[in-house]
């Protein structure tokens, strides 16, 4: 039976959790560099020495195009701690920001609820108005509750402004 040290030695040593160890590495440099800009970033990826940021809105390409050159001079600083901990930052020669549109997709999904209206009144009400302008005013309310209700039941509408001009 294999101890629990052996397991963990075999899964760190996976593709996978490399790739999430560099993940960190990367997040943490930004966190401990750049805390303005790291919740702009949607994920990271070091591949052939390129790093490619992907950001979650395209309003943050700008202030990162801005710290472009900041950004390559503190990871050429930070290789070079003697700590050793931003080591594997040390070999990057590009940097690539882009937006993802994944997640800018993602942020409009969660936005795009669909707005449904449904007629809380019944239009039942009596219209003790005195003054003959304002009882037609409530009359066209009334109206205009018995057209939402009619225009609730067909399938399929859901366009509240078009029933009420109706």
């Amino acid at each position: 039976m294999k101890t629990a040290h052996n397991i963990i030695h075999n899964i760190s040593k996976t593709r996978t959790f490399s790739c999430l160890q560099k993940k960190i590495i990367i997040t943490q440099f930004f966190e401990q560099f750049f805390p303005s800009l790291a919740h702009k970033i949607h994920f990271v990826k070091k591949d052939n020495n390129i790093l490619s940021i992907a950001l979650k809105h395209p309003a943050h390409l700008i202030e990162f195009n801005y710290n472009l050159k900041t950004i390559k001079a503190t990871l050429k600083a930070a290789s070079l701690k003697p700590d050793g901990s931003f080591k594997l930052l040390e070999n990057i020669v590009d940097i690539k920001v882009f937006v993802s549109h994944f997640a800018f997709n993602m942020q409009e999904a969660e936005q795009a609820t669909p707005y449904t209206y449904e007629e809380h009144s019944k239009g039942a009400f009596e219209n003790l108005a005195t003054s003959p302008k304002i009882a037609a005013i409530f009359e066209e309310i009334r109206n205009i509750i018995h057209a939402h209700h009619r225009l609730q039941q067909c399938v399929g509408e859901d366009d509240f402004y078009r029933r009420i001009n109706q």
